[in-house]
């Protein structure tokens, strides 16, 4: 329902995705919403619909469309990075991570999904390069912050979680949570 700070359903907090219209933020015409309309058949069938979203990605490889106004990469620019051929968001950033429990808790509350799950891609996987959080991690210690980079990144992590599971579970409390692990051999 997310692959790229886009949606695959009706949003106020980000644009349709370009994978339903050939350009984001622009709405499929006649209307329809492809999570209302999955939800609707699979529960008249028995089945559950988990949503998947991709947290920190605003644009994949080779994409050449236009990022909409909404996108969170054009919402919070100071914090959207081009790295391994992809544009990322900071999960360092403390609105960048407010934003997509906001996502979150918007489509638990709204849409009678069965599960939520979510993508591994915290940190994206090394390009061979220093990923740009250099200074989301010095505003960090300037705050009194003591952890070493990657324990603050998996912090930066494990908070995100909480956050998410925390909110959805106030809105629906029988929501399943899970994350999709990349599978390595």
């Amino acid at each position: 329902v997310r692959t790229s700070g886009d949606a695959f359903y009706s949003s106020t907090l980000e644009p349709w995705s370009y994978y339903l219209t050939g350009a984001q933020g622009v709405a499929p015409s006649p209307f329809w919403d492809p999570l209302a309309f999955i939800i609707d058949e699979a529960h008249k069938r028995n089945i559950e619909v988990h949503a998947w979203l991709n947290p920190y990605r605003a644009r994949t490889t080779g994409a050449t469309y236009e990022l909409a106004p909404t996108n969170m990469a054009k919402r919070f620019p100071q914090y959207a990075y081009p790295y391994a051929k992809n544009i990322w968001m900071d999960p360092g950033a403390a609105v960048v991570q407010e934003f997509i429990v906001n996502v979150t808790e918007d489509i638990a509350s709204r849409y009678a999904v069965d599960g939520i799950h979510m993508d591994d891609y915290f940190y994206p996987y090394s390009d061979g390069t220093e990923f740009p959080d250099a200074a989301t991690y010095t505003a960090y210690q300037e705050q009194g912050g003591h952890l070493n980079k990657s324990d603050w990144r998996r912090s930066n992590v494990n908070t995100l979680i909480q956050s998410m599971y925390t909110r959805i579970h106030a809105v629906r409390p029988k929501i399943k949570f899970g994350i999709s692990p990349f599978g390595i051999w």
